[in-house]
C-alpha cells in the first residue's frame, strides 16, 4: 500500500485565503485511510463564494480564447512541477488504479 502525506488547505474566497478550524477527510475509497483534510465551509462561506463568482462573471468576463489561455498556462505550470506523488493522491482520491491517473 502507498502512503499519501495528509495536509489541509483553507478555503479561496474572492481572491483570499481564509483558515478554517473545521475540516472534513479526504479519504482513499478502497483503503479508507485518511490522505488529506480540506476546509469545511460554512453557510456564509458559501455564500460569500457564490456572490464573489457572480460578481466576477458580470466585471470581468472572459471571452473562450482567454479561458482557453488560461487553461493551457496552469497544465503546463502542472506538467513543469509534476511530482511522483501526484498521480498517487489523484488515484487514492479516487479509488483507482495508479495507471488510469498517469500521462505523459
Amino acid at each position: 500500500m502507498t502512503t499519501v502525506a495528509a495536509s489541509t488547505c483553507g478555503l479561496f474566497i474572492d481572491g483570499q485565503w481564509g483558515h478554517r478550524d473545521k475540516t472534513l477527510p479526504v479519504c482513499n475509497k478502497h483503503t479508507g485511510e485518511v490522505i488529506g483534510c480540506v476546509a469545511r465551509a460554512s453557510r456564509d462561506d458559501v455564500e460569500r463564494a457564490v456572490a464573489a463568482a457572480r460578481r466576477a462573471y458580470r466585471e470581468i468576463p472572459l471571452p473562450p480564447y482567454r479561458r482557453y489561455a488560461i487553461f493551457k498556462r496552469a497544465s503546463e505550470q502542472i506538467r513543469k512541477r509534476r511530482k511522483p506523488g501526484l498521480a498517487r493522491t489523484i488515484a487514492a482520491e479516487a479509488g483507482k488504479p495508479l495507471k488510469e491517473h498517469r500521462s505523459s
